[in-house]
């Protein structure tokens, strides 16, 4: 792949790079100053070329749990197909790592290649009766009553945080009526985006805005990136 190439190059002129610095210094009056500054040179272009292929389609972490309906199936795909149609790669626990590996380290891994994440959050739990802090006797703590909540999987907050702690750029799309806590909650760099379940939002004007604006500031911030 052009992408090995390049990180070969850049190896070998590092290298001879440094072959012929120990050379100078051991003869400073060697001829070895131009082909020094021509390491140089072609050690940015290889970077500069490193850097925009990179940019030029974003990775995109995708964190959606297993789909078990139907609905839900056409949700996640139409938003694949906004993905491909919009220059940017899906990754995606379980269907871009290793399955054998434990799916946290596939998602560590995947999410150290990505340069944006995207959460789709939708109903996995529906809590019909609970007590939240049962039998809480502290200063201002008291059980409470859950009824009717729907809460998605657990691992959206997780692939969440790890997006946060990585400090990529991070969109939250949340199924409208579910309990938005901890990570989904509306309060990151990016508004959280709440709706219904729809395919056709990933059709809207407004979406298509939102979104040009979040991958245009991740791959602003990739060219950062080593």
């Amino acid at each position: 792949m052009l992408k090995n190439a390049i990180s070969t190059l850049e190896v070998l002129c590092l290298i001879g790079a440094v072959v012929l610095a120990i050379l100078w210094v051991r003869q400073p009056t060697g001829p070895y100053e131009p082909v020094l500054a021509l390491c140089s040179a072609v050690t940015l272009i290889l970077d500069f070329s490193r850097r925009f292929m990179r940019s030029s389609k974003l990775r995109v972490f995708v964190s959606v749990g297993a789909t078990y309906t139907k609905a839900q199936e056409d949700y996640v795909k139409t938003f694949e197909r906004f993905l491909e149609q919009n220059a940017c790669k899906r990754l995606m626990v379980g269907r871009d790592s290793p399955a054998a590996r434990q799916p946290i380290l596939q998602v560590r891994d995947l999410m150290r290649k990505a340069d944006a994440v995207v959460v789709l959050a939708f109903t996995r739990y529906i809590i019909t009766s609970a007590i939240e802090k049962p039998g809480a006797d502290r200063p201002k703590h008291r059980a409470e009553e859950i009824r009717d909540e729907r809460y998605p999987t657990v691992w959206n907050q997780i692939e969440a945080a790890i997006a946060f702690g990585l400090k990529r750029p991070l969109l939250v799309i949340v199924e409208d009526g579910l309990k938005q806590e901890a990570m989904l909650k509306d309060r990151y760099e990016f508004k959280a985006i709440v709706s219904p379940m729809d395919p056709e939002l990933f059709e809207s004007d407004e979406f298509k805005r939102v979104f040009a604006d979040f991958a245009q500031i991740a791959r602003r911030r990739s060219w950062l990136r080593l």
